[in-house]
């Protein structure tokens, strides 16, 4: 489990897949408002890292840089489309949840 006081190194990290594929760069850590764990960061995939995709970092391993998730590159890219820039709320967290699996 990742913790609050990786969060200087997951905002520097490369996204790998579960394939060691690189897909992106982190951009934004979000940590849970009860918990104070990081549970989704953001990562930078598209043609010139224009588009954001949310990627949950529950079984997420940080080595050496990299950010390893235990998805495919290509579900994190497709991933839903959400708006939020501080804070994820719990109807559009319930999405993300579904397309990854986990709900």
């Amino acid at each position: 489990m990742l913790t609050p006081d990786q969060i200087p190194d997951l905002r520097r990290a490369t996204a790998r897949d579960q394939d060691g594929h690189r897909f992106g760069r982190v951009v934004e850590v979000f940590v849970d408002d009860d918990s104070d764990q990081v549970t989704w960061v953001t990562v930078s995939t598209g043609l010139f890292g224009t588009s954001h995709s949310f990627v949950p970092v529950k079984d997420a391993d940080l080595a050496d840089g990299d950010l390893v998730v235990p998805f495919g590159q290509n579900l994190v890219k497709n991933s839903p489309s959400v708006d939020a820039e501080d804070h994820l709320d719990a109807d559009h967290e319930q999405r993300l949840y579904v397309h990854y699996g986990l709900a």
